[in-house]
């Protein structure tokens, strides 16, 4: 049986590659917290639903694309390797 905290990934990755900004949106709650490890200009957390969505849609839009290298969960986290 597959942990709902990856499928709701999986469906946010699918609405992001289609460029669905309101898929996206629906999968995320308010105050979300994505943090993107690093010492470069996409590093740093995005806080908040609008933060968040600004941000890949803004990659949707320069065409960025990843691959995908590990999805997996925990009772509390979902960890997402690009």
């Amino acid at each position: 049986m597959s942990d709902p905290k990856v499928e709701a990934i999986n469906h946010f990755f699918s609405a992001y590659a289609a460029n669905d900004v309101k898929g996206m949106s629906a999968i995320l709650a308010p105050g979300i917290e994505w943090n993107i490890p690093g010492h470069h200009p996409l590093s740093g957390t995005k806080r908040g639903l609008d933060e968040v969505v600004s941000f890949f849609d803004q990659l949707g839009k320069a065409a960025f694309q990843a691959e995908p290298v590990f999805l997996g969960s925990n009772a509390e986290y979902v960890v997402d390797i690009h």
